[in-house]
């Protein structure tokens, strides 16, 4: 025991929670300024400067984008700059029998689109979608054909109904 209370004391009356503390507030920081994304991007350069566009903006565009979009029932947008270039995510929930593969086609097509088109953006990374749920009731197309319900065949039994079975319901 003496030669643990020894070392933790040595650890603890040292340099050493200094430079462990230094050396934890130097990695939050530099995660800080990592996850720090600007307010604005920049669309393009201007003879006079740069155009900025805001985040916000970015973001209803890419919605309007997919509001035309019947297959699409939900979108939520994630912006991001890396290395210049500006990277969208799109979170979207598909109506249930929708073509995932049509949709994100199209999606990526329209957003890509609008932000060149509408707001000139020059430097323009990937535009990702991810489903994250189905909304509705409807079944998907594909069906195994394992675990498809077929119809039971049965025979038919009648029983013949006479005058006697008639009486019989009326005496009771």
């Amino acid at each position: 025991m003496e030669v643990t209370e020894i070392a933790l004391d040595h650890i603890w009356t040292g340099a050493y929670p200094w430079i462990g503390g230094g050396a934890m507030l130097l990695l939050v920081a530099m995660w800080l300024r990592a996850r720090h994304q600007p307010r604005a991007v920049v669309a393009f350069d201007n003879p006079d400067g740069q155009v900025m566009v805001a985040r916000s903006a970015i973001s209803e565009l890419a919605q309007t984008a997919t509001d035309d979009m019947g297959e699409v029932a939900k979108c939520v947008t994630r912006i991001q700059t890396r290395g210049g270039r500006l990277n969208v995510q799109l979170r979207i929930k598909m109506v249930a029998g929708s073509n995932l593969s049509e949709v994100s086609l199209g999606l990526q097509y329209r957003v890509k689109n609008s932000l060149r088109n509408n707001l000139g953006i020059e430097k323009l990374g990937s535009i990702e979608v991810r489903l994250t749920g189905f909304i509705g009731q409807n079944k998907p197309a594909y069906v195994h054909a394992e675990h498809t319900p077929r119809p039971v065949e049965t025979e038919a039994v009648e029983e013949p109904i006479g005058e006697e079975t008639l009486e019989e319901e009326k005496e009771e």
